[in-house]
């Protein structure tokens, strides 16, 4: 997945020099395929307008996102002639990570970056997963949403960084009219009822 990416070796596949350009579009194939089980190699950072979620596709049941072992493909132009499945993007550097960084006019109530539905596994590894609270705060914009909502299981694997994500409270009108303060949510990961979290390793700031 690379955002860049200019179509000049033709419609998005998910094919290294054929990436898609938002995770939501990755997502969305991945459903039409039918798949159970997927993962999605980010060659670039890429900023998220809107929750990532899986409503097109319902029978995906584990879905892996991680930085790719392949660098962004720039101008590099492909044919489909024989040996094209051997030419690919260079390797991506050491020690690398991408992000998925909140779109700085993404905020409001409950607006969380991911949204992992109940019977779903999401595995995040060598990622990193960016609010962007210093955008937000220069737009004087306020956000009541964590960066990941729990209701399956989340996998945090080596080199994951949670991280930038500033909720507030909110004041609503309660049952009988009265203003009534409503909590944040934990800014990096919101628990639902029956969500999981599996920690092998990563941080959080």
């Amino acid at each position: 997945m690379q955002p860049t990416y200019e179509g000049q070796n033709g419609d998005s596949t998910g094919y290294i020099t054929k990436p898609y350009t938002t995770v939501q579009a990755a997502i969305d194939a991945i459903g039409a395929s039918e798949t159970e089980k997927a993962y999605i190699y980010v060659m670039d950072d890429v900023e998220i307008p809107e929750t990532l979620n899986w409503e097109n596709a319902p029978k995906l049941k584990s879905l892996t996102i991680q930085t790719s072992l392949y660098d962004k493909i720039g101008p590099m132009r492909v044919s489909d002639d024989p040996g094209y499945y051997g030419t690919h993007p260079n390797d991506m550097q050491n020690n690398v990570v991408k992000k998925l960084k909140r779109s700085a006019g993404f905020h409001g109530d409950t607006h969380e970056l991911i949204n992992v539905p109940k019977d779903v596994a999401l595995t995040l590894t060598n990622i990193t997963i960016e609010g962007n609270k210093s955008a937000l705060d220069e737009a004087g914009k306020k956000l009541t949403g964590a960066l990941i909502k729990v209701d399956g299981q989340l996998n945090l694997k080596a080199g994951v960084s949670l991280t930038g994500n500033k909720v507030y409270s909110k004041v609503e009108p309660d049952s009988s009219g009265q203003e009534e303060v409503i909590l944040p949510v934990a800014s990096a990961i919101d628990m639902g009822k029956n969500g999981k979290v599996v920690a092998n390793a990563g941080t959080g700031t």
